[in-house]
């Protein structure tokens, strides 16, 4: 009796192999896609009215800024607010947001742009970030963080917005700020702005308690020639154990 046998060619099973190997490869890439769009990238704020951060529709082309790591994130993205805002124009943090850098870039006089309340989530800033005024901001737009802060490392807040042009863009936190990384941590204050005529004034209010983190102290450096006015009440101090290190500007 005769059997009949087929055989794969050798050539064939290569290629079938190869193809599979290339299928598990692109599955692969769209799985890693798919976190890095979780992660989320740099975002710039929309919303005419008060919504959350969360909130898709409120970012240029649906892209949210930062992750919801809180004392854990490790976000990478800026935060960029360039409209104008004012009564009810807050941007609501919500749960855990985390986030680099926070850029507020407003040119229209007379408005506000506010990043949370005093009584909402906290704003976790990853180490080596910043929350900058730039020089286009006008005077008057009055940028403010008014979340809690936490910051995950060394953070530089700077106000580079000069008179005539950014007098009163002062950089406002008005909640408090406080630290979760695993040691020391300096707050750089930094920038050029000051109100003219007075050599110790500034729009750059702090009535924001600093207080060292449960893992390590918090020191603040500050920098640049301005002027950033720390008014924490008596209420609520400033405790923060580390150095206080004025290389140039006043505090």
């Amino acid at each position: 009796m005769t059997r009949s046998c087929t055989s794969v060619p050798r050539a064939s099973a290569h290629r079938s192999k190869f193809t599979k190997a290339a299928l598990l490869a692109a599955s692969a890439a769209v799985g890693l896609a798919g976190v890095h769009d979780a992660r989320g990238a740099d975002g710039t704020w929309i919303a005419g009215i008060s919504f959350t951060w969360s909130n898709a529709s409120q970012w240029v082309n649906n892209v949210i800024p930062g992750s919801n790591g809180g004392a854990a994130g490790t976000s990478t993205d800026t935060a960029f607010f360039q409209q104008p805002g004012g009564t009810d124009f807050e941007t609501r943090v919500d749960l855990d947001r985390n986030i680099k850098a926070i850029v507020f870039d407003i040119p229209v006089a007379n408005s506000g742009q506010t990043v949370g309340s005093s009584t909402g989530n906290s704003l976790y800033l990853t180490g080596d970030g910043t929350v900058q005024v730039t020089a286009n901001t006008i005077t008057t737009s009055a940028p403010a963080i008014s979340a809690p802060v936490v910051l995950l490392g060394n953070v530089t807040f700077r106000d580079d917005a000069l008179p005539p042009n950014g007098t009163a863009a002062g950089l406002k936190v008005n909640a408090s700020i406080t630290s979760a990384a695993a040691g020391p941590v300096t707050l750089t204050l930094d920038g050029v702005n000051y109100v003219p005529g007075s050599a110790f004034s500034s729009n750059c209010q702090w009535p924001a308690a600093i207080t060292d983190g449960p893992n390590g102290a918090v020191s603040l450096v500050k920098n640049g020639s301005g002027v950033f006015d720390l008014r924490a009440s008596s209420a609520a101090p400033n405790t923060y154990s580390g150095d206080t290190v004025l290389n140039t500007g006043a505090i």
